[in-house]
């Protein structure tokens, strides 16, 4: 869960809405970014996971990459950095 608040409003975000609004930028932005074409299921999980730990191991990014048959993990990574970046932004940081 994000937390925004510009000091007026305060407003939190669900993984599944970040991953939205990361997916929501321009082709160009999502291009090479292999979740952004991944099956609906597949973006479920990955918003599943980052809920549960937003700052994973790298074990654990390769776990979720084998599990979900990612490329590679470094995909992986780029999702959650992605996903990170998006938080900053909501947060008023970006």
């Amino acid at each position: 869960m994000v937390l925004s608040d510009d000091g007026l409003v305060s407003r939190t975000f669900t993984a599944a809405e970040v991953l939205r609004l990361v997916l929501a930028g321009s082709e160009d932005a999502n291009a090479g970014r292999w979740f952004s074409t991944a099956s609906t299921e597949t973006r479920s999980k990955l918003a599943e996971a980052y809920a549960l730990e937003p700052y994973p191991s790298d074990q654990q990014m390769d776990k979720l990459a084998r599990a979900l048959r990612a490329p590679s993990k470094a995909c992986v990574r780029t999702f959650y950095q992605s996903m990170h970046l998006k938080a900053m932004e909501l947060c008023g940081h970006g």
